[in-house]
């Protein structure tokens, strides 16, 4: 092989592994929890407005969350920019922009502590779901064969109307 074919091919894979690194990077997909429960920091608690619109991304079509709610959002890449309006009368709002981890796939995102203009620790968590608990047999319920209703009759007992 001649140097010149050596250099080519070479190139030609940095840059099918460049654009795939690329490609990877911004096509990732993560699930965000957007969260308005009240969190504390030091000795403040920060609490979400009663009624909010919360936009991810810039979108046109808010989510609408009150206290003590979880919503689901679904984006691509790493960097997203949330935006909290508050609904309550009194103005306020608020944008974050968070860079999610590349190891994380889902993150919950506190509405509280972006209104607050709190660090991005507070902000920006790991999703951890809570434990299984399994209930002990003698608390679970078998249904019955016989208990069973039907919701369609059979075929074979259907007749075409007159």
């Amino acid at each position: 092989m001649t140097k010149r074919r050596i250099v080519a091919r070479s190139s030609l894979a940095a840059a099918v592994l460049a654009l795939s690194v690329a490609l990877f990077l911004t096509g990732k997909g993560h699930t965000i929890y957007l969260d308005t429960n009240s969190v504390g920091e030091g000795d403040a608690k920060l609490r979400a407005p009663e009624l909010s619109a919360v936009y991810v991304d810039g979108s046109d079509e808010p989510e609408e969350m009150g206290r003590a709610e979880r919503a689901i959002a679904m984006v691509m890449g790493a960097r997203h920019v949330i935006r909290v309006e508050s609904l309550d009368g009194d103005e306020k709002k608020a944008s974050r922009t968070i860079r999610i981890p590349l190891a994380w796939s889902e993150v919950v995102v506190s509405i509280p502590a972006i209104m607050a203009g709190a660090g991005d620790e507070a902000v920006l968590y790991r999703f951890t779901a809570p434990p299984r608990q399994d209930e002990p047999a003698e608390l679970t319920i078998q249904q019955a064969d016989s208990d069973v209703i039907q919701l369609a009759p059979d075929a074979a007992e259907v007749k075409p109307a007159p």
